[in-house]
């Protein structure tokens, strides 16, 4: 669950109610994604990755920065994206949707089957 962003209202300031930095580019990152703009959604997610306290361990962020690239025709790198949500959170079914994705979208659909089977 995501937190309610108030960094750009005055009473927010000093109460805790900030959005983290790497939440804020990730909401950037969504907003360009729901746009079409995957180029500025790509770099949204950059930025969330290198923020995130978690050293970049957040399976989510991978997840979108994935999607994004699949839009961009990026699928080799969608595939490591999606890898790597994978290893950080094996049991949520995204990661393999993501990577399915990017292998249907490389017309690999012997592999893309046998990832969405797994």
């Amino acid at each position: 669950m995501g937190c309610v962003c108030l960094r750009s209202m005055p009473e927010a300031a000093n109460s805790g109610l900030e959005c983290p930095e790497h939440e804020l580019h990730k909401k950037e990152g969504n907003q360009h994604f729901a746009a079409g703009d995957y180029v500025k959604a790509v770099a949204a997610y950059n930025k969330a990755i290198k923020s995130d306290p978690e050293n970049g361990r957040n399976d989510r962020l991978r997840s979108n920065r994935a999607a994004a690239f699949i839009h961009l025709g990026k699928e080799i790198k969608a595939i490591k994206d999606a890898e790597q949500a994978i290893v950080l959170k094996p049991d949520w079914a995204k990661g393999y949707f993501r990577k399915g994705s990017a292998l249907a979208a490389l017309r690999r659909w012997r592999v893309m089957m046998r990832v969405v089977a797994d």
